[in-house]
């Protein structure tokens, strides 16, 4: 016996088949890319970075990402900003073709394809190689910058600002805890580069998870870790 569905629902499922096919080799090509791009494990400052990095896909192995969420919360971001873009300007281009004298369907259809796949790559982009804060540990000095960005989480297309400091001109690496209001262990861990009362966030972890000790404990692990080759890289 065989089942008829119908031409509108066989088509939803050939798009749900399709999308799901798009994001799986997504995933796969994410995955291909992190493990060629991950540093050497036999260097232990970039293989201490690797640990801070958001799931961010950087050529330079020096990045340190500060503070954001995860790539997954990123990519739903990065799809929630592509519909809403693209709905934007598809309406802005149906008013703007139905003014010209087209069609607004057509002209709306249209300009909503193009910012479908514009800002879908930029937003894609954002999501996985452009955090909006970040900090690079050259030999001599540390370089932040900090990128206009929604929400703290997907970069904007236009400049960020940097600011130089040098390693000479801080007084030492510091790691610390900080309470915390969001609903996690209460407390936020970071490490900061310390010049007189001047504090630079360097890299941040929010303990979160059933044994809050435990994960309090991985997290001082693992920033101590990094703390300890800063200071080396200083002296």
């Amino acid at each position: 016996m065989r089942l008829d569905l119908g031409d509108t629902t066989a088509d939803a499922i050939r798009f749900l088949l399709l999308g799901l096919g798009v994001l799986l080799l997504l995933r796969l090509a994410y995955a291909g890319l992190e493990l060629w791009m991950a540093p050497s494990m036999t260097l232990d400052l970039p293989a201490a970075i690797a640990t801070f990095r958001n799931g961010y896909l950087l050529g330079d192995p020096t990045i340190l990402v500060v503070g954001g969420s995860g790539v997954g919360t990123r990519l739903a971001l990065c799809a929630l900003l592509t519909a809403l873009c693209t709905l934007v300007f598809g309406i802005l281009g149906a008013g703007f073709g139905r003014m010209m004298g087209f069609s607004p369907v057509r002209s709306g259809v249209q300009v909503a394809r193009t910012a479908l796949f514009v800002t879908g790559a930029w937003w894609c982009c954002a999501a996985l190689a452009l955090p909006p804060r970040s900090v690079r540990i050259a030999p001599t000095e540390l370089v932040r910058n900090v990128r206009p960005s929604v929400l703290g989480e997907l970069s904007l297309p236009w400049p960020g600002t940097e600011t130089h400091v040098t390693i000479a001109s801080l007084d030492r690496f510091e790691q610390r805890s900080v309470a915390s209001t969001l609903p996690a262990c209460g407390s936020i861990e970071k490490v900061e580069a310390v010049a007189g009362t001047d504090r630079m966030e360097l890299a941040t972890i929010t303990p979160q998870g059933a044994d809050c000790d435990q994960e309090r404990a991985k997290a001082k692990e693992a920033l101590g870790r990094l703390t300890q080759l800063l200071e080396r890289l200083a002296r």
